[in-house]
């Protein structure tokens, strides 16, 4: 409410348009920040700040227009304060102030003046506000306990579920990564999923049960929970605006949620429901981490999405887009699931 005030200083890495900086660390960090003060001027802050960190994927001018539009301001107004450049004389301002605090990257959060050290989740932080504004210790400790367990709250996996989970009546998609067995596709819990599939084994396998292979934009669909769209027209859709969340289960990463970020050495995919919290909203379990999915109704467009069980957080994610290797590629992290029509 009215007992804390929020305030966010730019701090891009790049020396460009930050004197607290050497290095150029982001390719786009400047005109972002940039396009950020001009949409609030049109009081968009917030709605473009989201929108932006969201799609970090794609920053580019032309996709910061498609955001700051997205979040409600006027085309034109925007685009001449872009080639004004008066924002950037906030910006520089942000990276003097910064300076001065030696934040040594981002990003850096202070409360009541103090650096905030204890941790990156929200739960953390709301105990360390709570007792900035003078609760005790012990209840502030009891508070944060009940945001927790209400933010990590997994619902165990049913002994029985379909095999199959449809996705806005639309299409249908496997509940679980594919199994191979003679050749077809098997899904369910508790299965080994395949691995060192091509595309071309994958469609194969996917056809030998009645099913098909998944559209790029019918996968993306499932993991993000609302329909892809093409934004750009280019034929691809996860290079283009996040329409729904970030990753299977919300927009922030949470470890542990998904079977991803493990060393590349010692580890490999885990049995498919071994991770009831990397769930959809539709019912459809690891489609982040875990192996990367083929996907594609041709050989052409044949894509790997979704990141493999040693993908870093930023790349094992609904929005990632692996079409480094033709559809004859395959190791030991590559696997698929199949879809079907309704």
């Amino acid at each position: 409410g009215d007992r804390v005030a929020f305030v966010f200083k730019h701090y891009p890495l790049d020396p460009a348009c930050n004197p607290g900086v050497k290095n150029r660390k982001h390719r786009y960090a400047c005109v972002a920040a940039e396009a950020s003060v001009c949409a609030q001027e049109q009081g968009a802050f917030w709605a473009f700040h989201d929108l932006a960190y969201k799609n970090q994927h794609a920053l580019d001018p032309t996709s910061l227009i498609q955001y700051a539009v997205a979040a409600g301001v006027e085309k034109g107004a925007f685009e001449q304060c872009l080639r004004s450049g008066r924002a950037k004389a906030s910006i520089l301002a942000d990276g003097e102030h910064g300076k001065q605090m030696e934040p040594h990257g981002t990003p850096r959060i202070w409360i009541n003046g103090k650096l905030y050290r204890s941790g990156s989740s929200a739960e953390q932080m709301a105990r360390q506000i709570e007792i900035a504004l003078g609760e005790t210790a012990a209840a502030a400790a009891a508070n944060a306990q009940k945001m927790r367990q209400a933010a990590e709250r997994v619902t165990p996996i049913a002994a029985e579920v379909p095999q199959m989970v449809s996705v806005g009546g639309v299409f249908k998609i496997d509940t679980f990564e594919a199994a191979l067995v003679d050749g077809k596709a098997v899904t369910g819990k508790h299965q080994i999923p395949a691995t060192r599939m091509s595309w071309f084994a994958a469609k194969d396998a996917c056809e030998a049960v009645g099913k098909r292979m998944c559209t790029e934009s019918e996968w993306i669909g499932a993991c993000q929970g609302a329909p892809a769209i093409d934004d750009d027209a280019d034929g691809e859709f996860a290079d283009d605006m996040v329409e729904g969340t970030t990753y299977p289960y919300s927009d922030l990463h949470q470890p542990g949620r998904c079977w991803d970020g493990r060393p590349p050495t010692g580890f490999r995919p885990v049995y498919t429901g071994e991770m009831p919290g990397c769930v959809t909203s539709d019912g459809a379990y690891d489609m982040t981490g875990n192996v990367e999915e083929w996907v594609g109704d041709s050989p052409e467009s044949a894509v790997l999405l979704g990141g493999a069980y040693d993908t870093t957080k930023d790349k094992a994610r609904c929005y990632r887009r692996n079409d480094v290797y033709g559809a004859g590629y395959a190791n030991r992290r590559t696997g698929f699931r199949c879809c079907a029509n309704p």
